[in-house]
């Protein structure tokens, strides 16, 4: 199977499912580098509260260099929501059709895998696929018809985070995204799920393009899924 997001640069974070995973590793290797250690400090963090549509980036490299800001995260949680689509439209509202995420465990030298995630999401305003959908995401009809709501699948996420320790405190796993898309706009947009019952971790995360473009001393992150 081809993935269609697998270009240079891109991270691998879209179908982080298992014949991707070599992938997603050897293509985190530079923002792990900087992620690894018992304190570690990143570039970027988004800071999002999906209830009120705020949004702040805190540069949190500069602020730990005066001292004023460390980060101290055990697990980082890779996630690349799919979504509904329409080839020349534009869905209203756009609906999580998938939730794939890699589960790291950064407390010792060598980071290691913990579990992965995949579930597909039935949707409730678009039910119906469109074949471009198909196309770009490899995602069927069946496969969604057959799969839970979004709010069944996020609680089945909470719990398998906490089934792993990812929960144990309040600021124990970060999420690293390719952009600030799913979690800013994705997950805080889609009406299936009570975005008040998520706890704030889903409101926290690492810009893999911003730390990318950092590792690589590039003023700008690159554009698109690039």
């Amino acid at each position: 199977t081809h993935c269609p997001y697998a270009g240079e640069g891109h991270a691998s974070l879209a179908y982080v499912r298992g014949e991707y995973r070599d992938a997603a590793e050897r293509r985190l290797a530079p923002i792990r580098a900087r992620l690894v250690g018992a304190a570690i400090t990143l570039p970027h963090v988004v800071f999002q509260d999906p209830r009120h549509g705020l949004c702040e980036q805190i540069p949190l490299g500069r602020q730990a260099r005066s001292g004023s800001v460390r980060q101290d995260y055990r697990f980082v949680a890779i996630l690349d929501f799919e979504k509904t689509c329409e080839r020349d439209a534009v869905l209203s509202p756009q609906e999580i059709i998938e939730v794939p995420t890699l589960l790291l465990d950064l407390s010792s030298e060598a980071p290691r895998l913990v579990s992965e995630f995949h579930e597909h999401v039935r949707p409730t305003r678009h039910p119906q696929l469109s074949a471009f959908c198909t196309e770009l995401t490899g995602i069927t009809q069946a496969q969604i018809d057959a799969a839970a709501p979004l709010s069944t699948v996020m609680d089945r996420h909470v719990a398998w985070l906490e089934r792993h320790g990812a929960l144990a405190d309040g600021r124990n796993v970060l999420f690293v995204t390719c952009g600030d898309y799913d979690l800013k706009r994705s997950l805080a947009e889609d009406p299936n799920v009570d975005h008040d019952a998520l706890p704030a971790c889903y409101g926290r995360w690492c810009n893999l393009k911003r730390a990318f473009a950092a590792h690589r001393g590039k003023k700008r992150q690159p554009a698109g899924m690039a």
